[in-house]
């Protein structure tokens, strides 16, 4: 695939880069939040996970259509954080 562009071969072009420091944050479901409180060590985990770690945790539960389903990936996950593992 090939990039599409206004210039043309051996034209100079100025590329300004800056550090991007908003802070990533992902909302907590209400059933999730009690759920890793209840394990310091799944707390701790949760917490040091990059945010798209959390996101993909977040939108998994989320995602269930049934109760029944949810409450299962909100158990299924507090027991993979407390094993220390990301979401992929």
């Amino acid at each position: 695939m090939q990039a599409v562009s206004n210039w043309r071969d051996g034209e100079f072009v100025r590329i300004s880069v800056s550090l991007d420091t908003r802070p990533r944050t992902v909302a907590v479901p209400k059933d999730l939040n009690p759920a890793v409180k209840k394990s310091a060590k799944a707390k701790a985990v949760f917490d040091g996970l990059a945010p798209s770690h959390r996101k993909a945790y977040v939108d998994w539960i989320v995602e269930a259509k049934r109760p029944e389903t949810r409450e299962k990936r909100v158990a299924e996950t507090v027991g993979r954080l407390v094993k220390g593992e990301k979401f992929w």
